[in-house]
Parts: C-alpha cells; sequence; structure tokens
C-alpha cells in the first residue's frame, strides 16, 4: 500500500478534503476571469491530480467511488436546471451541427479502429464502445458504462488512466481557447 497523509480508509478526512477542494474550485471559478476561462470542473481535477501526486491523498478510495455513483450522477441534471433551453436553442444551431458531424466522425473512427484491431486486442468491442461514448458525451455517456466495464476490462479499474484520459481530451480543448 503506498503512503499518504490521508490514507484511503480515513473516510472523513478524505470527504473534507474533496468539499475543500470543490469549494476553492467554485470560488475561483466565479472570483476570477483566469479560473472561469479554465472552469471549475478543470481546476477540481488539476488540484486533485497535484494532491496525489506529492502523496496528500490516496489515489484509490471507497470515497471516490460514492462521488462517481452518486454524487456525479445526482450533479448533471442539477446543472441542466440553470440552462434556459430557449437561449440555448437560439445560440446553437451551428454547434449542434458542428457536433452532429463530430459525433458521427467518432463513431466512424471506433468503428474502424474496432475493425482493424479486432484480431489483436482481447474485448476491444467493449473499448471502442466506452472510448467512443465518451469522446460523444464525455463523462455523461462514460458512466453508465463504468459499471459494466469495471469488472470485465481490466485497464478500466485504473482510475489513473481515466484520469489521464480527462486530461488528454481537456488539453486540446483548451489549447484551442488559447488561440
Amino acid at each position: 500500500m503506498i503512503f499518504t497523509i490521508i490514507q484511503a480508509d480515513d473516510t472523513w478526512a478524505l470527504w473534507g478534503i474533496l468539499a475543500i477542494w470543490a469549494s476553492v474550485s467554485i470560488f475561483l471559478e466565479q472570483k476570477y476571469k483566469w479560473a472561469s476561462f479554465l472552469s471549475g470542473a478543470i481546476i477540481a481535477l488539476a488540484g486533485a491530480l497535484i494532491l496525489s501526486n506529492l502523496k496528500i491523498i490516496p489515489t484509490e478510495s471507497p470515497v471516490y467511488d460514492a462521488v462517481w455513483a452518486y454524487l456525479v450522477p445526482l450533479a448533471i441534471p442539477l446543472l441542466l436546471f440553470q440552462v434556459n433551453m430557449k437561449e440555448l436553442f437560439q445560440e446553437s444551431r451551428k454547434l449542434l451541427f458542428i457536433f452532429l458531424i463530430c459525433a458521427v466522425g467518432t463513431v466512424i473512427g471506433s468503428t474502424a479502429g474496432f475493425l482493424l484491431l479486432k484480431d489483436y486486442i482481447p474485448e476491444l468491442a467493449k473499448i471502442a464502445a466506452a472510448i467512443g461514448a465518451s469522446y460523444v458525451g464525455g463523462g455523461v455517456n462514460l458512466l453508465p458504462l463504468r459499471p459494466n466495464l469495471n469488472h470485465q476490462v481490466k485497464w478500466f479499474r485504473r482510475r489513473w488512466l481515466l484520469i489521464i484520459w480527462s486530461w488528454l481530451c481537456c488539453l486540446p480543448c483548451i489549447c484551442l481557447f488559447l488561440l
């Protein structure tokens, strides 16, 4: 077991760190322009990444499983309650068309990758489905697939891989915003 200042079974301390860092991320996003440019979610991910690399918080814990199982699915509809649907449809017609083109491209790419590599990688259908779903819809599409893949695909249990994967998806977006 890797030593960290807060152990994986120290539930209350870990919940406290997560709550404090989430609050700091939201505060920074609302207070500073640079933080709103990055978003509170990216700041929260970066903070968790730094805290785990500094061995302050563990990389795996039942607390994280509770966050993924209960808080994230609960937060998604709560965020959608704030959306003005009329304004959303008026302002996002072109963006929706671009998204649909990208989604179709992702499905074609996932299918092509599966067809090319299915003889070489076991359980590639499940992996391609997870990657394609997460690229099209992000964590919202990945969450329903996670319990099924967790026990069947060994690489999916590696949370650090999901964190790196999330960062690799975010970095091109940040670079595009900086242009």
